[in-house]
């Protein structure tokens, strides 16, 4: 794209990167082996261990890989079968199971959790939260009833470099879903807020944009996601997009729509 200002319009989801199939590393290493569970996934709310002795039953789960609005893609507990050592036990319908011994299934499929499981002997531990039970709890004051989580489709793996001279526009997603309305900023200074749709200039100033993107209208991500910022890259000094937002409009070219090929082309 010709001249010096790329031109971006954004959407900014808290949810933005649940999206990508392959996420950018955010840290290194990726967990300790000294973390006790309780450390590792401090994050989720009501966290429990359970021991469960596997017969020559099984252990009695099915399990689903699904998305849950409050804590994101995941492996779930779809049923359990009645009077099973995994109902003994105390694992419900709802459950999401964080790791099953040592092993982690965060950013595992289905097919990756259910070998797993299937391969398990003995006592088996497993790390479990339930985001429905929890946010049952914390809205019992009001009644408010809590999601469960629905399987979702593969995502798209690929990350190819978004390149050439443009301006973007982008929405950062929201939790609540909802777009708040303000007055015009200064494109060149603005922010990228979550949840609203962001308007921004970055200056190229000769470097490439440096962005990977994925997704499209042809794709099953449907939308067109930055999967990462390159440190060498005009975007990366702007310091305004991030991993998981969504691009809009580049360059006053509506990208809402847009394949994925029209997109790297653009």
């Amino acid at each position: 794209l010709p001249g010096n200002i790329f031109k971006v319009i954004v959407l900014r989801k808290t949810e933005g990167l649940e999206n990508l199939a392959v996420k950018p590393i955010t840290q290194f290493p990726v967990s300790l082996d000294d973390e006790t569970p309780e450390q590792r996934y401090a994050n989720f709310k009501g966290l429990r261990t359970v021991a469960i002795k596997k017969t020559g039953q099984g252990l009695g789960i099915m399990i689903i890989e699904g998305k849950h609005a409050e804590v994101g893609q995941g492996i779930f507990i779809s049923d359990i079968q009645e009077g099973s050592a995994a109902e003994q036990a105390g694992l419900i319908v709802g459950d999401m199971i964080l790791a099953v011994n040592k092993d982690t299934l965060l950013g595992s499929n289905y097919d990756a959790a259910a070998a797993l499981l299937k391969k398990t002997e003995g006592v088996v531990s497993l790390v479990v939260c339930n985001p429905n039970k929890a946010k049952a709890e914390e809205k019992a004051a009001d009644g408010a009833p809590a999601r469960s989580p629905t399987p979702q489709p593969p995502k798209e793996p690929e990350k190819p470099r978004l390149t050439g001279k443009s301006v973007v526009h982008a929405i950062s997603p929201s939790t609540s879903g909802k777009l708040a309305e303000e007055p015009p900023a200064d494109p060149a200074t603005a922010p990228v807020n979550p949840g609203r749709e962001s308007t921004i200039e970055i200056n190229k100033d000769k470097m490439g944009l440096g962005l990977s993107i994925v997704g499209g209208s042809d794709t099953l991500l449907g939308v067109i996601i930055i999967h990462e910022v390159y440190p060498d890259g005009a975007a990366a000094k702007d310091g305004r997009l991030k991993p998981g937002d969504q691009i809009l409009e580049v360059n006053s070219e509506d990208f809402r729509s847009i394949t994925h090929s029209k997109a790297l082309a653009a």
